[in-house]
């Protein structure tokens, strides 16, 4: 199911909210019948929340974590609206708004699966145009955690936990 709909998991367990590609994802509600050995309803008890690729993330939507890079002036992490399967990092480097001669770039990626469909994502394309880098990525699985290595001996990390095409812009500002 994609969108708002309602899935009843049996007699005692019940999701009402927001789908993309048959996962809980959004805003939604859980409730679930607690019973005892002679199918008694003990009570009820209800989750609501946001879910992400499936799994409950509380009451904010977390879509991805970012951590690290101390050295940038700002980021953006941008999933697209419908599913997907690709990354495209940009990384920009400049001097007081003007083009900066030396670009910071990444150097190394290491793309780790971490969802039950481990596989492995590969990097399609590298290239650069005036103060920016891109590396397009083919993701093949999530969620999942990409480490990298920038030219300026920053570090960083990045987790994606829903299936979209993401758009990830790392700026330098010298």
């Amino acid at each position: 199911p994609n969108g708002e709909g309602v899935i009843k998991y049996d007699a005692y367990q019940t999701f009402t909210g927001n789908f993309q590609d048959g996962y809980k994802e959004g805003k939604g509600e859980f409730i679930y019948k607690m019973k005892v050995e002679n199918d008694t309803i003990l009570k009820d008890s209800v989750v609501k929340g946001y879910w992400c690729n499936d799994n409950y993330t509380g009451k904010s939507y977390k879509t991805f974590k970012f951590s690290g890079a101390s050295r940038l002036s700002d980021y953006d992490v941008t999933p697209s609206k419908q599913s997907g399967n690709s990354l495209i990092f940009e990384v920009a480097t400049t001097t007081n708004g003007t083009s900066y001669e030396t670009r910071v770039q990444i150097t190394g990626l290491s793309v780790i699966s971490t969802g039950e469909n481990k596989c492995n994502s590969r990097i399609i394309s590298s290239y650069e145009t005036g103060y920016k880098s891109y590396t397009n990525i083919e993701i093949c699985g999530f969620p999942l955690k990409i480490s990298g290595q920038l030219s300026n001996g920053d570090n960083f990390e990045l987790e994606l936990y829903k299936n979209a095409n993401w758009k990830v812009r790392l700026n330098f500002t010298e």
